[in-house]
């Protein structure tokens, strides 16, 4: 019995050895390395996808899309692995352990969104030949290459990319109907138009949507594109205030928008910085940091079930303290009603 079972074992194990292949070990403990990676995706004018080290080994991780501004210099690196380098700041926040895990990609396309004159014989931004539907079948089998698949989708626009209203950041939705993050940087504010369009496309989707910019006097409009998208009844939330003047949110629903403090044109580069780091921050936190959060949450509920407690205890002593404050009354006013008696008795008794 024993030596038909040990061969039975030999033979299932052959059979699994048959069903994966060599090469497919050999690329998952490759895959596996413990070091960041930065993947060519060969796309029209190119491309690149940054995979940390934490997501070597495959899974499902959030995917942020990167649509860099107008590229009329035909530049072929712009935020990463070059250029601006988001991916270090993403790096330092995971070595502080402070977000999760998450895949950032960024298509390079040669074209602007501006007049022919400006655009120097070059197609729209992110038009043309450069389809979004294409791209994404790329960037999803690239991804499958390396075992990863995408949890959820995010996006972050750059300059020249959130301006034209049909093109860029505002056809992204065609292309993918869930998006978990819309965020542009110095885009274009001309009024209610680029608003409008935001609130038609995500009125009643969870979608949250940020805006960072260097605000008025930088973009004339921009004091009536942030009532229209958070009406006048917007309120205030927390932020960085070393890089933020003012930072504001629709009373109801997940619209942000956020000023910087500095406003000089050399800081354009800089709001598409600052926004990354707020968007990967507060957007994809750790599990430690959710973890501690949810403590903070507990020990609040805990002191408030004490406050509260207390606060019950010290109604019950003062209700008691009253009692006996209206008991020690009652019983001297009985007193006195009783001495008057006692001494008209014993005066009649005197006379008698």
């Amino acid at each position: 019995m024993k030596h038909w079972m040990h061969g039975l074992v030999g033979i299932l194990s052959g059979l699994v050895a048959l069903a994966a292949p060599a090469g497919e070990s050999e690329a998952r403990s490759r895959r596996c390395r413990r070091a960041d990676k930065l993947v060519q995706l060969k796309y029209l004018h190119g491309g690149s996808i940054w995979i940390p080290s934490e997501a070597r080994c495959g899974g499902r991780f959030p995917v942020v899309v990167l649509l860099h501004g107008n590229n009329t210099s035909r530049e072929r690196v712009k935020s990463l692995g070059g250029g601006r380098h988001l991916e270090r700041w993403a790096r330092r926040y995971l070595n502080g352990r402070l977000i999760r895990p998450l895949i950032l990609a960024e298509p390079i396309h040669f074209g602007a969104c501006a007049p022919p004159a400006r655009r120097k014989g070059l197609p729209y931004l992110f038009t043309g030949r450069f389809r979004f539907d294409k791209y994404r079948k790329l960037l999803e089998a690239k991804l499958r290459r390396h075992g990863i698949r995408a949890s959820s989708w995010s996006f972050i626009g750059h300059s020249g990319a959130a301006c034209c209203l049909t093109m860029g950041m505002f056809a992204i939705q065609k292309v993918w109907p869930r998006i978990r993050v819309w965020a542009s940087a110095d885009g274009c504010y001309n009024g209610q138009l680029q608003a409008a369009t935001l609130m038609q496309q995500f009125d009643g989707k969870p979608t949250k949507v940020i805006n960072a910019c260097r605000g008025y006097p930088a973009y004339k409009g921009y004091k009536k594109y942030e009532r229209t998208l958070l009406t006048r009844k917007a309120n205030p939330v927390r932020c960085d205030k070393r890089y933020y003047k003012t930072c504001r949110r629709h009373p109801v629903k997940r619209w942000f928008s956020y000023v910087t403090r500095f406003a000089s044109p050399a800081d354009h580069g800089k709001v598409l910085v600052e926004l990354f780091k707020t968007l990967v921050f507060h957007d994809y936190p750790s599990a430690r940091r959710v973890a501690l959060k949810k403590r903070r949450a507990a020990r609040r509920r805990r002191l408030a079930r004490l406050r509260r407690r207390r606060a019950s205890h010290r109604r019950r002593l003062a209700r008691r303290r009253r009692r006996l404050r209206r008991r020690k009354r009652l019983r001297q006013v009985q007193r006195k009603r009783r001495r008057p008696k006692r001494r008209l008795r014993r005066t009649v008794a005197e006379r008698d």
